[in-house]
């Protein structure tokens, strides 16, 4: 994964909220939910456009040339979005210059659940219990 290639947030299967300092990622298509603190919701803000690690650490104040290690967390961070299917590569390019006012730097964290993956891939009219109904699995 190389810090010039570009991320974009995949929104067709998500859905997603914020709390306070959390943001809450539902996954519909696989059946998870997620938490994202830390910098991890305005990283996900930033990738509505598609951006490079290298475009996020500058938003962010990092000058990437000098700040390797910070740029290698950001794509870290870039591919645990990819694994879960919150974003997905769309091209290398340019990286876009620095901002006016850098935003305030805190580490990314990402917390995925599975518990209730099974539930929220039902399909609430056609594999539900008739006499139960939903959440009930018909036997």
């Amino acid at each position: 994964m190389k810090p010039e290639t570009r991320y974009k947030l995949d929104t067709k299967a998500l859905t997603f909220e914020k709390f306070d300092d959390e943001l809450i990622v539902i996954n519909l298509a696989r059946g998870t939910y997620s938490s994202l603190t830390g910098g991890a919701p305005a990283i996900f803000d930033l990738l509505a456009e598609a951006r490079s690690a290298t475009d996020i650490a500058r938003l962010f104040g990092f000058d990437p040339d000098k700040s390797l290690e910070r740029v290698s967390e950001i794509a870290a961070f870039l591919h645990l979005l990819v694994d879960n299917g919150f974003v997905g590569c769309v091209a290398d390019g340019p990286s876009s210059p620095p901002p006016p006012n850098p935003l305030a730097w805190s580490e990314p964290a990402i917390e995925v659940f599975h518990d209730l993956s099974d539930l929220m891939k039902l399909d609430p009219i056609h594999e539900v219990d008739a006499e139960a109904g939903w959440p009930t699995k018909p036997q």
